[in-house]
């Protein structure tokens, strides 16, 4: 395994010297298939978890692993140097340190938990556990409050203003929504659908919007539970959840694989976009907004691209990437660089700007390097650099780590830290690894 991971990290950094939109950087192998659960970003790791718990750098090597050995259909969530993920087979839920892996606590819930896309609020994480929805104190693992409804509490609650909004549902009966007091589990109102929904909910400026079997979206008062207005599309809404930005509701159809762009004020589908294959394409991924970008992921039968950057406003293509299997999983990005998981077992790190995810104060982003000249790279102790103008070298999380003036430079480099580096000069820039 750590062979492996060494190989595919150095061959990751020769990518970085020409990186693209829609280029690999990386890919790291888990245990298992990545299934509907989505990476998480907390400081300066990413979070995944399939049989056990990784803490994977933002390199692509490994920081820790916690064993779980056994499946898991939860994603993991962290706060307050404490990371949890879910257990459906073993009905655990683990905590651990988020900086060492040590495991804090374990709970048993004695039912399975599909928390797909877990949340923490106010030092609480909660968990849907069949009919009960627990809100448990992350100090520690104890209960601090759990509500036992009729009905099948299925994935994932959002959270607004001290309140929690889960929809229940039973089978092929009609759905509920509640509204829950964050700090004691009282419920404040329930909204009564006519229709089945297995889907979550997303809240954003108090309107909460949820995806339907109906084929409607709704979008519900946070507060007073009023329907703010429901739009009528040509999609079941069997997974997933939507996701909101810029004024835009992001849904996609599961069975379809059918993405809508739809007006938050009044409803109206701005745009739709169909995956298709020779096969039937699916939607299982949850749709990740950045400025005028949507990444999503897309279940196809065929040798056609499965992650995508589309343009926010026209669901146009800029760039997208074929991991060759299933893509079940959701794409979180940070720093100019989307990370997904694949039913193949591995976390993708894909360049989304091209070079760097660093904007130039003065104009638009950074331009690949022309005259801008580094060697080694991959280096260790020591590197030369030769800059056409003055410029400076970041951490990949945008941190400065020294200016430099226009010429060459010699650097000793033992005591810097292993990991992906950014050299900048003017608008040009180039990733450096820096290797033990």
């Amino acid at each position: 395994m750590k062979t492996l991971i060494v190989i595919l990290i150095l061959a990751a950094a020769f990518n970085f010297l020409s990186a693209a939109p829609g280029d690999l950087l990386w890919k790291f192998p888990t245990a298992l298939s990545f299934n509907q659960y989505s990476p998480f970003l907390y400081n300066q790791l990413i979070f995944c978890s399939t049989r056990n718990i990784y803490a994977i750098n933002l390199d692509g090597t490994l920081e820790w692993c916690f064993k779980m050995n056994m499946n898991t259909y939860t994603s993991p969530c962290a706060s307050d140097n404490i990371v949890i993920s879910g257990n459906n087979f073993d009905e655990y839920i683990y905590a651990c340190n988020a900086t060492t892996g040590q495991l804090k606590w374990k709970k048993l819930l004695a039912e399975n938990s599909n928390n797909f896309w877990p949340i923490i609020v106010s030092g609480k994480y909660f968990a849907p556990c069949c009919d009960r929805l627990v809100a448990i104190n992350l100090s520690d693992g104890s209960t601090a409050w759990e509500v036992n409804e009729s009905g099948f509490i299925f994935g994932s609650p959002t959270s607004w203003n001290n309140k929690i909004f889960a929809k229940a549902s039973a089978g092929q009966n009609p759905a509920k929504m509640y509204s829950i007091d964050l700090s004691n589990g009282g419920i404040i109102w329930t909204y009564d659908f006519d229709t089945p929904i297995y889907s979550s909910p997303e809240v954003s400026d108090g309107i909460v919007y949820i995806g339907a079997e109906d084929k409607y979206v709704y979008a519900i008062n946070a507060e007073n539970k009023s329907l703010v207005w429901r739009s009528l599309t040509i999609s079941k809404f069997s997974f997933g959840k939507p996701c909101i930005s810029n004024s835009k509701v992001f849904i996609a159809g599961c069975r379809d694989a059918i993405l809508y762009s739809i007006n938050t004020v009044n409803g109206e589908i701005l745009w739709q976009k169909q995956f298709t294959s020779y096969s039937q394409p699916e939607i299982w991924s949850v749709p990740f907004a950045t400025d005028n970008t949507l990444y999503i992921g897309v279940k196809l039968y065929s040798d056609k691209p499965n992650i995508y950057a589309l343009n926010t406003e026209d669901g146009s293509v800029l760039w997208s990437y074929n991991t060759g299997k299933f893509v079940f999983s959701s794409p979180k990005v940070s720093n100019g660089v989307v990370y997904i998981g694949c039913n193949d077992t591995y976390l993708y790190a894909i360049e989304t700007y091209g070079y760097t995810g660093f904007k130039d104060e003065s104009s638009s982003y950074s331009l690949p390097a022309k005259s801008l000249s580094i060697s080694p790279n991959p280096f260790s102790t020591r590197l030369s650099v030769s800059l056409p103008s003055s410029g400076a070298i970041y951490s990949l999380t945008g941190q400065l780590i020294m200016k430099l003036d226009k010429g060459k430079h010699s650097l000793y480099t033992s005591s810097w830290k292993q990991g992906v580096y950014i050299v900048k000069a003017g608008k040009e820039c180039k990733r450096i690894v820096k290797i033990k």
